[in-house]
């Protein structure tokens, strides 16, 4: 179960890019003093006013704020975030590792209005993996799961209870991992 997952595509939002950036580490504690949280909580509640898609997520992503590391955990942040995202945005992307899925049954679950990964990459990852489920919210943002808790669950619990496990094969992954397909190439002499 994928939940406004990031890695679908390059694209990312500009704030990802911002904590990315060389130095941020230092100037993410910046976030926690009275006066840049007073100024985020603002712009984030006038984003909020105007039907912004990222005011949808202004509680959340204060939260999201209120816990960013300080010290060595936010060294450990930026160094994890840098070795996917840069300036330029997601340096990592799944749409080159589908075929690894294969029989895994994958629920996408996304928020229509999700300003911090696009719906977009819902949409493309879908396309990507055929047998997938993709569950979208209309009135959800980045946090589905706050937005509409109640379907939230339901949807999920659906899916855990209506999809079959699949079963894990070493020798299946390995062709996989050494062909790049999850084509199952049938012997001649078989066939």
């Amino acid at each position: 179960v994928l939940v406004a997952s990031g890695g679908v595509s390059k694209e990312v939002s500009p704030i990802l890019r911002l904590a990315a950036a060389p130095l941020a580490e230092f100037t993410l504690p910046l976030a926690k003093l009275p006066i840049t949280r007073f100024m985020g909580q603002a712009a984030l509640q006038f984003l909020k006013l105007v039907g912004h898609d990222l005011g949808r997520d202004a509680e959340e992503v204060m939260r999201v704020f209120d816990g960013m590391p300080d010290g060595e955990s936010a060294f450990a942040f930026t160094r994890t975030l840098r070795s996917v995202v840069d300036w330029q945005g997601q340096l990592v992307t799944m749409l080159d590792r589908t075929y690894l899925v294969g029989d895994a049954p994958v629920m996408l679950m996304w928020g229509e209005h999700d300003a911090i990964i696009p719906v977009e990459h819902a949409y493309q990852a879908h396309a990507a993996i055929p047998s997938s489920r993709l569950e979208l919210y209309p009135e959800a943002g980045h946090f589905p799961h706050h937005t509409d808790p109640l379907r939230f669950v339901a949807d999920l619990v659906d899916f855990i209870e209506e999809t079959k496990p699949a079963t894990h094969r070493p020798e299946e992954w390995r062709r996989r991992l050494q062909t790049g397909s999850a084509v199952v190439a049938v012997p001649a002499a078989t066939a």
